[in-house]
């Protein structure tokens, strides 16, 4: 799986500037745990979810951190693990975060720019975690973390891949149909509602040049009555759906200008809410 996000990564156009990730904090907020990644320039992602053990990963495009890779478990009571971790491939860096839940929970992912925000409904102690430095500065990478192990730990191995027989039914779906993607627009809100059979699975990407947001579906077929139209006078240039490759189906909203957006999971698929951040991180 990881050979398939690298290749992303080769087929992703190259941004301008490398990004620099300037600093992760992890802290308590209205009862749930939040996890902030900060960057140097507007940051790409594409995120994996993790069955068992619960929990999710992200890979940040052309991206590197301003410091050491690390790697702690019980962060915050909330995450049994968190880590990171720096790949190069042909050239170019893709910058690894793991977060693994002490138990499976919900979570919402909100990107703005240079911030993201990831809220996971589990409690968290009070205080915070922070590796990294000041926002938006570009250390050398030998930067030592804000809050560093009493010795260097070692590179973290690749998580492994979950048997199939352990897999919840409820985060790993077989076959989940996608129905209907609809984009609305009223009072100053813009949704796109991606209704399916079930739970389903996927990776948001943002892009640039139009500027997009991507999102493939794993282990999807699609089952649409009617094709996707943009609503007149929103923020959304064009919506389309089509089978990416056997087995995942990808979903493309193209906008007229690049916007904060935030996904919220429901029981049978998503709802894409553009032009704002996630209330949980406000």
């Amino acid at each position: 799986m990881l050979c398939a996000v690298l290749g992303v990564l080769v087929q992703a156009p190259p941004a301008a500037a490398e990004t620099v990730i300037s600093q992760i904090r992890v802290s308590p907020r209205d009862g749930q745990t939040e996890i902030e990644v900060l960057a140097s320039e507007p940051l790409n992602y594409v995120i994996l979810e993790r069955a068992d053990p619960a929990g999710i990963t992200l890979f940040f495009l052309n991206a590197t951190f301003a410091f050491p890779s690390n790697d702690a478990a019980g962060v915050q009571g909330a995450l049994r693990r968190m880590a990171t971790r720096l790949i190069e491939k042909d050239g170019s860096r893709l910058a690894q975060l793991d977060l693994v839940f002490n138990r499976h929970a919900e979570y919402k992912v909100a990107l703005d720019g240079r911030r993201l925000r990831v809220t996971v409904e589990l409690p968290s102690r009070e205080g915070e975690t922070v590796w990294g430095s000041t926002p938006g500065a570009r250390p050398p990478l030998a930067t030592s973390p804000a809050t560093p192990p009493s010795k260097p730990p070692p590179a973290p191995p690749p998580m492994p891949e979950p048997p199939a027989k352990s897999e919840p039914p409820a985060l790993k779906p077989r076959g989940v149909k996608l129905l209907a993607v609809r984009a609305a627009s009223s009072a100053g809100a813009t949704t796109v509602s991606i209704d399916s059979s079930g739970p389903v699975t996927y990776e948001t990407l943002t892009l640039e040049q139009p500027a997009r947001i991507v999102i493939d579906f794993q282990e999807a077929r699609l089952e649409l009555e009617r094709s996707p139209q943009a609503p007149a006078g929103s923020i959304i240039q064009d919506v389309r759906v089509a089978e990416f490759r056997k087995g995942t189906i990808r979903v493309v909203i193209e906008l007229r200008r690049a916007t904060p957006y935030w996904v919220e999971r429901k029981s049978r698929g998503i709802v894409v809410h553009l032009g704002e951040t996630s209330p949980r991180a406000r």
